[in-house]
């Protein structure tokens, strides 16, 4: 054969082994490619009122966590539950008091933990039927219970209710509207002991804290509700002398909480000598973040250590 023949066959040679390449890449590559039935993933069905959310294999467990409304004689439910069951219980309850109740979001979480919660909020299920209107909400081991009732008694009950379990936070923000004006009927009976008074001080502020804006020495006006109840034991009570005492949690620096809280019981005073208190009978005092009453190490003790106090002076 002359030189260009060999040539010649050398690249058909060529030509047919790049053929036969591609040809074998193709014939592998068509083995992985999954049929259309394989690749069709079947997508899941959500109820419009009800997720079922299966948490066998999480890692962390949530807490149970809702929130029940009343407006006028409508109660909606919404949160997470540990089962139907629970949630069947809680709706039952309320059925008692009202032919409505709606549901919003609802998870079911059969790892959900403290369902021991939904007892509690059955036991109070009697008095937040004589709502106006409000709601309680139970979430990271605290209850809000925020509202409008005719009678002061009410308020009492639940927070009594809710004080009682274990390690649970309340935080009551109940408002009385239309309280009874009850006149002062003078009786034979002893004047009360300091001691005395300064319970009915104490037990106040148990079920009502003193609010203000976040950061500032301003009063909410929920703040201000409840300086106007102190003011009204001042003023049945006008032999006592008062300190209000300022307190904050450990965030930020001292200099700066020990001003602030400072502004804050100063802010009080004003406000009870603006209602009429003698300015001599009050004394502000801001203890910064010198005085908790427990540990500042979470959200929920912070918020205990952030108060107002009320103590009667010696004389």
């Amino acid at each position: 054969m002359t030189r260009r023949q060999w040539m010649w066959l050398w690249i058909w040679l060529l030509i047919f082994f790049i053929i036969f390449c591609v040809w074998n890449k193709l014939q592998t590559l068509s083995t992985d490619i999954k049929t259309p039935e394989q690749s069709i993933t079947t997508p899941a069905v959500i109820a419009p009122q009800v997720a079922q959310t299966v948490a066998n294999n999480k890692v962390e467990k949530e807490d149970i966590n809702f929130k029940v409304i009343k407006d006028d004689q409508i109660i909606k439910i919404s949160g997470l539950f540990t089962s139907k069951e629970n949630l069947d219980t809680l709706k039952n309850e309320y059925l008692k008091f009202t032919d409505t109740i709606e549901e919003g979001v609802i998870v079911i979480d059969e790892n959900a933990q403290n369902p021991e919660i939904i007892e509690l909020m059955k036991n109070l299920s009697g008095d937040f039927s004589k709502f106006k209107s409000g709601y309680l909400e139970y979430a990271e081991g605290t209850l809000t219970i925020d509202g409008i009732v005719e009678d002061a008694s009410i308020r009492q009950s639940m927070g009594d209710k809710a004080s009682s379990v274990g390690e649970l936070f309340v935080d009551n923000k109940i408002m009385i509207d239309n309280p009874k004006i009850e006149v002062a009927v003078e009786k034979p009976v002893s004047e009360p002991s300091k001691e005395e008074i300064q319970a009915k001080l104490n037990n106040l502020l148990k079920v009502k804290k003193v609010e203000f804006v976040y950061g500032k020495a301003v009063l909410t006006p929920s703040g201000k509700k409840t300086i106007n109840e102190v003011h009204a034991v001042l003023n049945e009570y006008k032999d006592i002398n008062i300190e209000v005492g300022g307190h904050t949690d450990s965030r930020g620096s001292q200099a700066i909480n020990k001003a602030l809280s400072q502004s804050r019981a100063t802010t009080i005073k004003n406000y009870l000598v603006s209602k009429g208190v003698d300015s001599k009978r009050l004394k502000a005092v801001g203890y910064g973040e010198n005085k908790p009453l427990v540990k500042n190490n979470s959200a929920k003790n912070r918020q205990i250590n952030r108060r107002v106090e009320f103590k009667i002076l010696g004389e």
